[in-house]
């Protein structure tokens, strides 16, 4: 079921505000320390899993994927369904999209894990509805903002509009018990231009804050434990960069940037233990991955690395993280043609040879295997 966005006007007054760059930080990616080729520069290990599928339980189209201690869960975008699985890939339950009464849910705009927590936005009903870690029902709310994506705290909420006007023309809206506050105003020419990001906010577990990556700019926001704004952070990619009249013309069609490499924007920003990693690639299909420290130092770059801990080549694209690393997500088919392509290393630092082995006879069927990268 496709998303829908609706409008309507929010009925408590807020601020807007302009000016949070207080606390801007510039990262220049020319200062990395290092410019590395390999996986290993990154991580020290592999490990595949393979999703388990079943008639009465598809997954048809998995989006966003949320990795939390031994489970992982996965969004079904086609049927609107939240699948649960443990870190072995084996199915243990499902919260299925099954109505529009009392305790049930019927779109996923976006979902949200923390400690035995799982809390559903549907736009369609505007409720938010809580389930715990067994698929129990908890409790639901009725909201009244079609944001895209959110974060909520104990007394707070942050909601992402992506570029979409509701009654205020900006792309952040804080809530908490004292405040309400707009923030980031649309760039002039994107509004309603929209890139849906599969993982939202992203949210470091040690410190309760959570990121997310403004779509066509190479700029992140970093927000605290209270839902406050405490760091905006833009990347400067140099060669690669476009400024924002350039991104736009080349988004309506109507002017190719003048360089013959660029990149649009930061793809992903995730918080591993006590570093960050963050993603973008380029319109001629380079991927790049980077390194930053506690400090948001740039420790390392690497572009379309090879896959040395054990031969398979990886596009690494994340499609989402977790506590050591980040995850990658193929059709089976697409692992298995992977597979035959991969080159001999000296040492394979894996779990492939039984992977493939125990997972022979599906590879070649419409299933799905994440792949984890382990620090």
């Amino acid at each position: 079921m496709r998303k829908l966005l609706f409008f309507i006007l929010i009925l408590f007054s807020c601020q807007a505000k302009d000016d949070f760059d207080k606390d801007f930080i510039q990262i220049d990616l020319s200062s990395a320390k290092e410019s590395v080729n390999n996986l290993s520069d990154f991580f020290s290990s592999i490990e595949y899993v393979m999703l388990e599928d079943s008639d009465e339980n598809p997954l048809v189209q998995p989006y966003k994927i949320v990795s939390f201690d031994s489970l992982i869960f996965v969004e079904d975008q086609e049927l609107d369904n939240l699948l649960i699985y443990n870190r072995s890939g084996d199915f243990l339950f499902a919260l299925k999209s099954s109505g529009s009464g009392p305790n049930e849910f019927n779109q996923i705009e976006d979902y949200q894990v923390s400690e035995n927590s799982i809390i559903i936005k549907d736009n369609i009903l505007m409720k938010f509805i809580e389930f715990d870690f067994s698929g129990n029902f908890v409790q639901e709310s009725k909201h009244q903002l079609l944001s895209m994506n959110f974060a909520k705290g104990n007394s707070h909420e942050i909601h992402f509009f992506n570029n979409v006007i509701q009654n205020e023309p900006y792309n952040f809206l804080t809530i908490s018990d004292s405040d309400s506050i707009y923030f980031s105003p649309i760039e002039k020419g994107f509004e309603g231009i929209v890139f849906v990001h599969q993982s939202g906010f992203t949210r470091n577990r040690k410190t309760s804050e959570n990121f997310l990556s403004l779509p066509f700019s190479y700029d992140v926001f970093n927000f605290g434990s209270e839902g406050e704004l405490k760091k905006r952070i833009r990347f400067n990619l140099n060669s690669l960069g476009l400024s924002d009249e350039e991104r736009l013309l080349f988004e309506n069609q109507s002017q190719e940037p003048s360089q013959s490499e660029f990149s649009l924007m930061i793809r992903s920003f995730y918080p591993v233990g006590e570093n960050f990693f963050f993603n973008y690639t380029s319109n001629l299909q380079n991927s790049y991955l980077g390194l930053l420290d506690s400090n948001y130092s740039v420790s390392k770059i690497g572009k379309n690395l090879i896959n040395d801990l054990d031969g398979v080549p990886l596009i690494l694209v994340p499609w989402s993280y977790h506590e050591d690393g980040l995850i990658l997500k193929l059709p089976s088919r697409r692992f298995a043609s992977c597979v035959s392509k991969r080159s001999p290393v000296e040492e394979i630092k894996s779990n492939l040879a039984s992977f493939v082995n125990a997972h022979h006879d599906e590879l070649n069927s419409d299933r799905h295997v994440l792949v984890f990268l382990n620090r």
